[in-house]
């Protein structure tokens, strides 16, 4: 899939995105999935995702009941966590399939609250030109975001720059956090401090400044500045939850396709999550569709009042072209739009274009 402009900021740059879509057939229903491998996120590539899949599709074959998808990701948890992205795509196609075979929504199989048509979402400001940053932080301020993400690269001479654009364009009404993707050291927390006074802007919380998983650098830096600290590539299993009990100062950010793989356990996280307390980032990876999408609403109607941040449903707004010919789609002033016909429609409720039928059919064809 090609997206309508180039995604960047320190850890990467890419025009075009990779997801792994599946499809599973049983008698007349067919169920849809998808997944994102990302190398620098979940260290899975497509082809790695493929042939894993390939390997597990008998086991899967038998799965008719959300129970018993529940009972087949417990016990394999560990391989599941090592290929988050490949099984978020067969859990998703079977959460589909079984939908449809019920007759059932995903929020109806799931027990969860009806999803919100209310979402209000992030813009996010990635990385590139000082030109092409202002045009973008100008289209967003039209279109009615408020909230934003500003993605920093360390290099403190542009970055003061896109402070400077923050301060000239944004109102007292407008809250901004920053994404640094990992770009400093731990071993230069004084460093970073003085680089974050030479900014002269007050963020609302600062994503992942250090290598993952530095997590007594982030806690300082947190008390240092008074700023919450976002965990992203530093948070990525159920172990990773116990290092958020009783502190505040860290909120994670949870992205379906790379955390646990899947809605079944991204619900698990978020219900751990809410018995600490805890704000979320409820995220995305650059280049889902809408079948991500819908789950995206999934776990955001069962914690609205845990998240901090939303940032998804983006589709054909970074997409040159979405899966479905009506997709779910953020609409002025930065709210999600999803048709009726997704939320009332059994499974996923995603229509798939034929243009993709054909492509997944082809697929199919090669893969057997």
């Amino acid at each position: 899939m090609r997206r309508l402009y180039s995604f960047s900021h320190a850890s990467a740059s890419r025009k075009k995105t990779s997801s792994v879509l599946v499809k599973i057939q049983r008698g007349r229903h067919v169920g849809f999935g998808e997944g994102c491998p990302r190398k620098y996120v979940t260290g899975e590539t497509v082809e790695g995702a493929v042939e894993w899949i390939r390997r597990i599709r008998k086991s899967i074959s038998s799965i008719a009941t959300i129970d018993a998808l529940k009972e087949w990701v417990l016990s394999n948890e560990s391989i599941i966590f090592k290929n988050p992205s490949a099984w978020c795509a067969v859990e998703t196609a079977l959460i589909d399939l079984i939908g449809k075979e019920r007759g059932r929504t995903v929020n109806e199989l799931f027990e969860t609250p009806a999803t919100l048509s209310t979402q209000k979402v992030t813009a996010v400001i990635s990385d590139g030109t000082i030109e092409f940053v202002e045009s973008l932080m100008v289209k967003c301020l039209k279109f009615g975001f408020t909230d934003f993400k500003i993605k920093l690269t360390g290099m403190v001479e542009k970055d003061c720059v896109k402070t400077r654009l923050l301060r000239k364009y944004l109102t007292e009404e407008c809250s901004v956090r920053v994404d640094f993707n990992n770009a400093f050291s731990s071993t230069d927390i004084d460093g970073f401090v003085r680089y974050l006074h030479k900014l002269n802007y007050r963020f609302s919380a600062i994503e992942e400044p250090f290598e993952p998983f530095a997590v007594c650098a982030m806690q300082q830096v947190a008390a240092k500045i008074d700023v919450p600290i976002i965990l992203d590539e530093s948070f990525l299993t159920f172990s990773d939850i116990e290092g958020l009990d009783g502190n505040d100062r860290f909120i994670p950010n949870i992205r379906i396709s790379k955390l646990g793989g899947g809605l079944v356990n991204t619900l698990r996280f978020v219900e751990l999550i809410r018995q600490n307390e805890i704000p979320i980032i409820l995220g995305s990876l650059v280049g889902e569709t809408s079948i991500l999408a819908r789950l995206w609403l999934v776990v955001a109607a069962c914690c609205p009042s845990m998240i901090y941040a939303a940032e998804g449903a983006y589709t054909t707004h970074l997409l040159e072209d979405d899966i479905t010919t009506s997709p779910i789609v953020v609409k002025p002033p930065g709210i999600v739009d999803v048709p009726a016909a997704i939320t009332n429609s059994p499974g996923l409720g995603i229509e798939i274009s034929p243009e993709a039928q054909r492509y997944l059919d082809v697929a199919g064809e090669q893969l057997n």
